[in-house]
């Protein structure tokens, strides 16, 4: 085999392409961590329902309600892409509610699964936190969806800035 740079060479070239694999390597880390902290900076708005399901359900995840284990569905019912318009509200003990308003498609979804499982729980969560569970009942057709309790200042804060507001009728 023939070599065609001498010793000194070789050892410039070695030196610099782990010189390039360094430098590549920092760019790559900075971007990545830039990435994440700026998802972490910038809460993005995420509510969801999910309904009651048995604990047999594959998808779903376990919550104590009352001293009782209760499982809820991944999919949710309905998430924030179903949300029209909202108002915020004062609740109990000095936290928050909301009224939502879902869009047509949502509203149909959300009648259908409420006629059909009454009796069954229906969990809230807001930001990723779980903030109520209410037990089915009835459901009137005026395509709103309440809230009533368990939401922080920050979150009504965010409701308010992020989805145009409900006008409500005295």
């Amino acid at each position: 085999m023939v070599c065609l740079v001498n010793s000194g060479q070789a050892i410039f070239i070695v030196y610099m392409s782990r010189l390039f694999l360094s430098l590549f390597t920092l760019l790559l880390l900075g971007v990545v961590s830039a990435e994440i902290k700026s998802k972490i900076k910038k809460k993005e708005w995420r509510i969801s329902t999910h309904l009651e399901v048995d604990k047999q359900e594959r998808f779903s995840f376990e919550v104590t309600v009352n001293g009782k284990k209760t499982y809820f569905s991944k999919s949710p019912v309905f998430t924030q892409r179903d949300i029209d318009k909202a108002k915020v509200i004062k609740g109990p003990a000095g936290t928050f509610g909301a009224v939502f308003r879902l869009k047509k498609q949502a509203a149909k979804r959300y009648y259908g699964i409420i006629n059909f499982n009454k009796g069954k729980k229906l969990l809230t969560s807001v930001m990723g936190r779980k903030v109520e569970i209410l037990t089915i009942d009835w459901a009137k057709e005026d395509r709103l969806f309440v809230v009533w309790k368990g939401l922080n200042l920050e979150e009504a804060k965010f409701i308010e800035t992020k989805i145009s507001t409900l006008k409500v009728k005295k």
